[in-house]
């Protein structure tokens, strides 16, 4: 499997023996004087500090905010004293609690979180609940006028205020448990391992809750571990961190003792919150906690930006007004009309408070607030968890998607992509690491030597059982090559046990390699094998023959033109490269047992064999190509933002189609001129104005932003929403937070992703994947399409709610429809079948994605059209239907229309017990009172009869229900449902006289049909005008 060569005298090994492991060279900070400088006495007047087994008496902790941010550059004793510490015996238990107990615990998760009672009050006050609570005082109103006017004033308003305080603390509370079941859920992920840090205190080593953390604790942090504060370096072991989190640069950096820059942030010395560990090991002293780490201040500085509303919330604040506007205007009008028809006053503001009371759509809170939560809820099962309910609309409008590259477009994990060995590059497939396809042999001795190479100059680690998909702890490169090995060879962990390492010199920014010294069931007469790996050019320069096609020759020109064209080649492509190079040591200069010593060079550098390269790259994610186009067929312009390098960035953009293949991106000088594709660096986005920022971001449909910083990265979101977008941003490191926060929908990676990211995030990727992305955007969009319907659905009723009560103003007829058949309806049968529409699919397969992002301006969910139609249209058929069963209920019990028309005065006088009717017939009070509770019913289920049609038409905007179907069961089920309540809340005895509502013989079940029919035949008739003649009037006017 590995080289097994007799040419080069590279043998696979048949035994094993144990390996010698080597001492690593480190670097102490020796403690030579234990004086206070005169910084640490200011604020340490009560401290003392001894050596011994008792080495600290209580003391007086500093203030790290008052403190001065040099501690990178201060002398170790300095810094010790300064932090009242010591570097062998750290922290005593006293002055730990002390700290902990000035400074607070080491957590900074929730400043970016509202707190519960605030959500709680949004949920129940925010929004459109406005109009429910202005629905509750008016009512209470109502029945106060009464009150002092009448003897005997009605119940029902105070029934109606109670019904709708029970609604909103319902739907308040609905709200605010799917919000809360989102935020749970993520903590839950997240505390499924609890983060501990261990550290010395009182000179003994110790495991301690890293939120327990205080400044001056020694630390001790290795490989794979996420560094809990900002720490100085005091000893390093080839000690690397990732600082992608927090500046977006994903290549490792080394960190030691040195002090090698001015600015905190670059110094080697320094690590961060937040970063990781991906190499060696180190001891620190943690020298600030919380907030007040550079990660805690970028916190803060998010925390103040505010966010902003999200499109719903203010598209239902304007219809809120509107509604309100419309109401009080009628209100007003009907108030002066009945005073000058001769209404006393108290009268005139009845018929006020009950025009505006009819004119709110009590349900419509309710409905929205459900369908909001099933839709979360469906996309919680496809990975996206939705922190804030009113996103998923936002969601479905968005223009531009801001998409980081690291993790959401490419699968986060480095991957060979192609080799290079005998004059010829290779491909490896990199789609999958379970034995991916390769384009070269590999029964090749130069391939077997690649992959021997590989696999022992190499320090990552497979953690767990074994399988494919098993974690790798080290560096991206080397566990991007031990992956590849292993998917393709196979056996990488049984190979390194019959090949013990007995030296290493780990990698070096400053060497750019890395090399190992291994024992071979052969060493004993052919030497030991060195292996190395690194930078092409410093791997190059330090060999002198390479292995081609099965023999060794010396380096010449040619194969120096040979290689570098390689590397040219690779890395045209973005991706990252390193050489592969082995020797053999002499046995009778190193024999076996020689004592290798790697501070202390013995052994030659130089000389090595240089078999060949391999390419990395973290490669694209399957799906998100298909992902891409789907976006840009719908409108949505997709444009990467990274902080990674230019050529990387550009070639991932080319492969998952952000970018063009035949385009090469404009640079910054020449961006005025005419292309569809443009690439800007952070160092050229500094030199930028806002309006060229802005006219790139608008003139050019393939944009590539690289090199980031978080600042630019907000600049960037602020220009895209002044040119009208709605802003979706992609992250998962600190340096995202500030610009998921600006952004319309701020999207977190879940897995990896920091917790700044996640708080000021609005959506959370628990897969990192952006086609869920694509997903939730679609899910958006259908939302939108199902909330316009239930709107519609929602207020065709309310016209014929008002018709009878506005007849009753004006002919001064009995009451056609009471207040708590009106709550019956807003509340009770129309609820199901306005949820239902939230599980509509699509009209036709795709449509959503084939149109372009809406305009939030002109195209609300609220319309005009919409205004026009469910009042105009539907509704005046609806009160048409109403007044019609009134007029034959009241018929066929003696009052024709005729007689009906000015006797509300006298029929809703207790004194008069004989009022008489068309055929002279007397009526008492008591039994007009049952006969105009009779009309309720009737008028009820008419409105009731009608939505059953208004439902089904709902359901499409331009497709017969014909061709549509009855596929949506829950709007089948609803009907029944209705029905079925409308039945129960007439018949039920006790139930219908606390309602006001009277038993209906089942003739006068059928004065609606009528009407049900010609609604019915009217909008089939519209709908295949519309199909065939499209972009008319009547189709823009008529179509929701």
């Amino acid at each position: 499997m590995y080289a097994d060569d007799d040419n080069d005298s590279y043998h696979e090994a048949t035994e094993g023996r144990d390996g010698i492991r080597d001492d690593n060279r480190t670097a102490t900070g020796t403690v030579k004087s234990y004086r206070k400088t005169p910084f640490a006495s200011k604020y340490t007047s009560r401290a003392t500090l001894n050596r011994g087994e008792n080495a600290f008496s209580p003391v007086v902790p500093i203030d790290p905010r008052q403190a001065i941010e040099d501690e990178h550059r201060l002398l170790l004793h300095e810094l010790f004293a300064r932090l009242i510490t010591d570097p062998q015996m750290g922290l005593s238990h006293v002055q730990a609690t002390a700290n902990l107990e000035l400074h607070g615990p080491n957590d900074i998760g929730t400043i970016l979180e509202v707190p519960a009672w605030v959500r709680f009050s949004k949920s129940l006050f925010g929004g459109s609940s406005i109009i429910l609570w202005m629905g509750v005082v008016l009512s209470f109103a109502n029945y106060s006028i009464e009150v002092g006017k009448q003897e005997y004033p009605p119940v029902e308003n105070v029934v109606l205020g109670v019904a709708l305080l029970i609604v909103i603390s319902i739907t308040g509370i609905l709200s605010f448990i799917q919000e809360t079941k989102s935020a749970s859920l993520i903590r839950h992920r997240e505390a499924v391992m609890p983060e501990t840090s261990k550290v010395i205190r009182e000179g003994e080593e110790q495991e301690v809750a890293s939120d327990e953390l205080v400044i001056g604790d020694i630390i001790l942090l290795g490989i794979g571990e996420r560094i809990p504060a900002d720490c100085r370096v005091l000893e390093s072991n080839s000690f690397m961190v990732d600082n992608a989190s927090l500046t977006g640069e994903s290549e490792p950096l080394e960190r030691d003792i040195h002090c090698t820059n001015d600015d905190l942030l670059l110094t080697k010395n320094m690590i961060f919150r937040n970063t990781y560990a991906v190499q060696g090991n180190c001891k620190a002293v943690v020298i600030r906690t919380g907030l007040n780490t550079i990660v805690g201040r970028m916190t803060e500085m998010t925390a103040a930006n505010p966010k902003e509303a999200t499109l719903i919330s203010r598209e239902l604040a304007s219809f809120i007004h509107l509604a309100t506007g419309v109401g009080i205007y009628m209100g007003v009008f009907f108030f002066i009309i009945s005073f000058l028809l001769g209404y006393f006053w108290i009268d005139s503001i009845l018929f006020l408070i009950g025009i505006i009371v009819a004119n709110v759509p009590e349900g419509l809170l309710a409905v929205v607030t459900i369908s909001l939560s099933v839709t979360a809820k469906r996309l919680m099962r496809r990975n996206c968890i939705v922190k804030n309910l009113e996103t998923i609309e936002t969601l479905g409008a968005t223009s531009i998607i801001l998409c980081d590259k690291t993790g959401t477009l490419t699968r986060n994990m480095a991957t060979v992509a192609h080799v290079w060995f005998d004059n010829e590059i290779g491909e490896v497939d990199t789609g999958t690491d379970d034995r991916p396809a390769v384009s070269f042999d590999l029964q090749s001795s130069a391939w077997k030597n690649m992959a021997r190479i590989a696999v022992l100059c190499n320090r990552a680690e497979f953690v767990g059982a074994g399988g494919d998909d098993r974690e790798v702890l080290g560096t991206a490169i080397d566990s991007a090559l031990l992956r590849n090995i292993e998917a393709v060879e196979g056996q990488s962990g049984t190979f390194r046990s019959l090949h013990p390492k007995v030296c290493e010199i780990p990698f070096n920014p400053i060497i750019k390699f890395q090399l190992s010294i291994h024992e071979c069931h052969d060493y004993q007469q052919k030497g030991y094998l060195v292996t190395l790996v690194g930078d092409p050019e410093a791997i190059l320069n330090r060999c002198s023959s390479a292995y081609v096609n099965g023999q060794e020759r010396s380096i010449g020109d040619d194969y120096i033109a040979a290689f570098r064209y390689a590397c040219t080649e690779l890395g045209g492509l973005g991706e990252r490269l390193v050489a592969l190079a082995d020797s053999r040591l002499s046995p009778q200069k190193y024999p076996p047992g020689f004592a290798f010593d790697s501070n202390n060079i013995n052994f030659p550098l130089t000389g090595f064999r240089l078999i060949g390269i391999m390419s990395l790259i973290d490669p694209p994610r399957a799906s998100v190509p298909d992902s891409i186009a789907k976006c840009q067929a719908a409108g949505i312009k997709v444009i990467m933002m990274t902080g990674d390098h230019p050529s990387t960035a550009k070639a991932i953009a080319k492969s998952v189609g952000i970018l063009s293949l035949d385009q090469d991106p404009l640079e910054k000088n020449t961006l005025m001129n005419n292309s569809e594709s443009c690439l800007i660096t952070g160092e050229e986005m500094q030199e930028m104005s806002p309006e060229e920022l802005e006219n790139a971001l608008m003139h050019h449909h393939e944009i590539i932003l690289a090199g980031l910083s978080s600042e630019q990265k907000l600049d960037v979101v602020e220009a895209c929403q002044r040119l009208g977008a709605i802003v979706a941003v992609t992250g998962d490191g600190v340096n995202d937070a500030a610009a998921l926060r600006k952004a319309d929908v701020g999207i977190a990676m879940g897995p990896g992703g920091t917790d700044i990211a996640k708080d000021a995030a609005d959506v959370i990727l628990m897969d990192n994947n952006f086609s869920s992305i694509v997903i939730a955007i679609e899910e958006g969009r259908i939302m939108f399409d199902n909330l316009r319907k239930m709107f519609f659905y929602t207020l065709a009723s309310n016209m014929g709610e008002l018709v009878p009560f506005v007849m009753f103003l004006f002919a001064q007829i009995p009451l056609p429809l009471g207040v708590l058949a009106v709550l019956c309806i807003d509340l009770g049968t129309d609820l199901l079948p306005g949820i239902s529409l939230a599980f509509e699919e699509e009209e036709t397969m795709y449509e959503a994605m084939k149109r372009g992002p809406r305009n939030p301006i002109s195209d609300g969910i609220v319309t005009e059209t919409m205004i026009f139609t469910s009042y105009g249209h539907v509704g005046l058929i609806q009160g048409a239907a109403g007044l019609f069963t009134y007029c034959v209920i009241m018929a066929e019990n003696g009052f024709w229309p005729s007689n009906l028309v000015g006797i509300r005065t006298e029929w809703d006088s207790r004194a008069i017990n004989d009022l008489k009717d068309t055929y002279g017939q007397e009526w008492t009070y008591e039994d007009r009172k049952n006969l105009e509770y009779s009309c309720h019913a009737g008028v009820f289920f008419s409105i009731v009869a009608m939505q059953w049609i208004t439902l089904i038409i709902s359901r499409t905007r331009k497709l017969s229900i014909f061709q549509r179907g009855m596929g949506n069961w829950v709007a089948n089920f609803s009907i029944f449902f209705e029905t079925c309540l409308a039945f129960l809340l007439i018949y039920m005895p006790g139930l219908n006289q606390g309602l006001q509502l009277q038993y209906l013989f089942p003739l006068s079940w059928f004065p609606p049909l009528p009407f049900l029919i010609i609604l019915f035949v009217y909008e089939e008739m519209k709908k295949a005008y519309v199909r065939k003649h499209a972009n008319t009037w009547i189709e823009h006017e008529t179509c929701i």
